[in-house]
């Protein structure tokens, strides 16, 4: 998943802690993004940095934290 709008991002976190809970929005202040993309490429070519973890996938909240 390449591509995460903050409404994927808010469900997985809500699903993890509680199903019950009501996602609401604002509206979107000056500036704000709509979308995020991870980019690792520099991490990669520096240190051979490679993803062990996909968002939403491998999503979890540890207790106790």
């Amino acid at each position: 998943m390449d591509n995460l709008d903050i409404a994927t991002v808010a469900e997985v976190v809500r699903d993890e802690i509680d199903l019950t809970l009501k996602i609401s929005c604002t509206e979107a202040h000056e500036g704000n993004a709509e979308s995020t993309h991870r980019n690792i490429s520099k991490a990669n070519r520096l240190i051979r940095y490679e993803l062990s973890h996909d968002f939403p996938t491998d999503f979890r909240v540890p207790i106790g934290c």
